[in-house]
């Protein structure tokens, strides 16, 4: 990049500039990705019942994948989870948890074994999309018709809507809509944190400010809880997730 300066000159920007702008691009990336990234694992593994986990193997998962790549000469970010894999890995976590060999003599959900095939599940589904590359399969996308592709993205982002909407009600992850048609009661300050979020959201993206709006609105609903939690009890704000514990 250069710059005109008044004499009509060409000035190169300063190393460390680029580098000063390029690193405060990565990180307000990374800060913006991380927490789409944990919602993805939270509906992810939300039939295991282990919200906190969950939040950590996604990063983990999504910092490794971004090293491999730089360390490959990838040149770019690798992005995290997408949607659709999400949808598809909840249920595929859904249906093993109903599985009688999954479980414990206590009946409990074997967490471990879970993941274990989870985990072989998606490197297969990697190994399968590594050939269909190769083979150049993806190229037959082109001739699918823009309504059919547009419903299903359209589709997607509906489903991860109504399944994130029960917890931003302030229902527990994994409750789903069984709680709400059960008439359990939804805690005010849960679902209002809730609501700031989206408003903070949708005006820094209306207003095209700097920072990603995802960050603005994660920044803003923090401080509105944390506001909140000095004059409302714990429990004004729904169940939460507890300490870590594998």
């Amino acid at each position: 990049m250069a710059a005109s300066s008044s004499t009509g000159l060409s000035i190169a920007r300063p190393t460390w500039r680029r580098h000063a702008t390029l690193a405060g691009a990565v990180l307000g990336a990374a800060l913006a990705q991380a927490p789409m990234d944990a919602a993805y694992g939270l509906i992810a593994l939300a039939p295991l019942g282990i919200a906190a986990q969950a939040m950590a193997l996604v990063l983990l998962g999504s910092a490794v994948a971004n090293g491999v790549a730089c360390l490959a000469g990838g040149g770019r970010l690798v992005g995290g989870p997408r949607p659709a894999t999400v949808l598809l890995t909840a249920g595929l976590v859904a249906s093993l948890a109903t599985r009688p060999a999954l479980h414990r003599p206590d009946g409990s959900i074997d967490t471990l074994a879970v993941l274990m095939l989870v985990v072989i599940g998606l490197a297969g589904a990697a190994a399968l999309q590594m050939l269909f590359g190769a083979l150049r399969v993806g190229t037959l996308v082109k001739y699918t018709p823009h309504p059919v592709r547009q419903g299903l993205t359209t589709g997607v982002g509906l489903l991860l809507m109504l399944s994130g909407l029960p917890v931003m009600l302030g229902l527990g992850f994994g409750v789903g809509w069984t709680g709400l048609a059960a008439g359990t009661p939804l805690p005010a300050a849960g679902w209002a944190v809730g609501m700031v979020a989206i408003a903070a959201t949708l005006v820094s993206r209306w207003l095209k400010l700097r920072p990603p709006a995802v960050l603005v609105g994660l920044a803003t609903a923090t401080l509105a809880q944390a506001l909140l939690t000095t004059q409302l009890p714990a429990s004004a704000f729904g169940p939460t997730m507890g300490r870590p514990a594998w």
